[in-house]
């Protein structure tokens, strides 16, 4: 059994798409989801069932584990459905703050990247090292601007062009934060002309960082050269004069 298919069979049992979850509603524990909306990468859930003391629920979900499961939290019950009502208001308005926040701290202009920016049928060739460019439509619409489109592939069966795996391990440019994408929701390698001055300047820091790191990696492997024979004797001699120091100066 090869480790594409492996990986095949996991990335379909276990890698859940948030939109396969919201084609149906959710029941969680009993509670069947009445609202949802998804911000920043999380989604609010407001759900009832009319069988409990405390009829409503409200809580946050999200997806961002290594296995890209669904994880519940923060969740309430009311028996009150203005007052479940009002706590799924105050979520989504303290997730757009943050957004707000995240906007203006980053000091990037909103910018959109599409097939355009990418070097020509780039989609079909190997991903491996590359800088690449997620497909917006598969994004949350907060996040459909270049500080998260652009991405260097750092693995997966995905980034080979002949392999049947999908997944395609990456790090964000801007923010280095790591994450999973599917083939499929990469629209190609960056064109390096066409992707705002920000990006260009982090890749340069990025290739410089990267060249150091071989750099000192491979000084730490190299062979250590032996000490001559005089070399040594003149060492000897150093250590004897150092010994004889402390002695003076200790006694």
């Amino acid at each position: 059994m090869s480790n594409e298919y492996i990986e095949n069979e996991v990335n379909d049992r276990l890698y859940s798409s948030p939109e396969d979850d919201m084609s149906k509603k959710r029941n969680i524990e009993g509670y069947e989801e009445k609202f949802c909306i998804e911000l920043a990468g999380k989604y609010i859930i407001l759900a009832e069932n009319q069988t409990e003391e405390n009829p409503y629920l409200v809580c946050n979900i999200k997806y961002d584990n290594m296995f890209g499961m669904e994880e519940r939290y923060d969740g309430i019950v009311s028996d009150n459905f203005i007052e479940a009502m009002r706590e799924f208001i105050t979520r989504i308005d303290n997730l757009l703050g943050t957004l707000e926040k995240e906007r203006i701290d980053s000091c990037l202009p909103f910018n959109r990247l599409t097939n355009s920016e990418c070097i020509k049928d780039s989609q079909n060739a190997d991903f491996h090292d590359k800088l690449l460019i997620v497909k917006p439509e598969i994004l949350a619409p907060e996040y459909r601007s270049a500080e998260h489109q652009l991405v260097l592939c750092v693995g997966g069966f995905g980034a080979s062009v002949e392999s049947r795996g999908r997944a395609v391990f990456v790090k964000e440019l801007y923010s280095g934060h790591e994450c999973r994408y599917n083939r499929h929701q990469i629209a190609g390698i960056a064109d390096t002309q066409k992707i705002p001055n920000w990006a260009v300047d982090k890749l340069l820091e990025y290739n410089k960082k990267d060249e150091l790191d071989k750099s000192a990696e491979k000084i730490s492997k190299a062979p250590k050269k032996k000490s001559t024979l005089q070399e040594k004797l003149e060492n000897a001699k150093q250590k004897v004069k150092r010994e004889n120091g402390k002695k003076r100066k200790y006694k």
